[in-house]
């Protein structure tokens, strides 16, 4: 099965999968950018096969939104050929269809969403996720301190128990907490490889 760019966005929302709804959608999940550059943009076949791909970026139950794979005729044109993505870009891609329904649905649930991008993009990215969600419940899972600590919550779990509870500031403020210890340590990371790149 290969499906169209659009239909793969479209999937979010199959109540709404008009043209100007994807696009918004495509633009808000920092797909848009590189769909742009895709040889059909939206229409643009994509690849369902790589092995580097988390199969969560890449497949979702789609029902009717499923296409047949064309006969082969128009595959003589390059353009026409199915294309694969990087991991980063299947992710935009995820997210996009995460963002069909972003602003209606009241429970929205983000796996490690940002473990392809890079900070400035994952800060951005929980930016637009406070703003379209508002007072809306957004549950953000991921081992990356570097923008969790703009959550309303923060349940720091190990091993599968709870082992602190709170906002940021709280947790940063519990004597021999393990969050703050990870959010320095990630911190002094971060820090080092700015260095790196400054040539210090």
């Amino acid at each position: 099965m290969a499906l169209r760019v659009s239909e793969n966005i479209a999937a979010g929302n199959i109540e709404h999968p008009d043209a100007e709804s994807v696009y918004r959608a495509a633009v808000d999940g920092g797909a848009d950018t590189f769909i742009q550059q895709l040889p059909l943009k939206y229409d643009t076949k994509l690849r369902d096969g790589s092995s580097q791909t988390p199969a969560r970026f890449r497949r979702m139950p789609l029902g009717s939104f499923l296409r047949q794979k064309t006969d082969g005729a128009e595959d003589k044109d390059n353009r026409t050929k199915p294309v694969d993505l990087s991991g980063g870009q299947w992710q935009r891609l995820a997210l996009s269809r995460a963002f069909m329904r972003a602003s209606t649905a009241d429970l929205l649930v983000l796996d490690e969403p940002s473990s392809s991008l890079d900070p400035e993009a994952e800060h951005n990215l929980f930016r637009f996720i406070q703003q379209v969600r508002q007072n809306k419940t957004t549950i953000y899972v991921t081992h990356r301190f570097y923008t969790v600590r703009m959550a309303t919550k923060i349940a720091f779990l190990e091993e599968g128990k709870l082992i602190e509870w709170g906002g940021h500031n709280e947790l940063m403020k519990i004597d021999g907490g393990k969050y703050a210890k990870l959010f320095h340590l990630q911190s002094e990371g971060f820090s080092a490889l700015a260095q790196l790149d400054r040539g210090e």
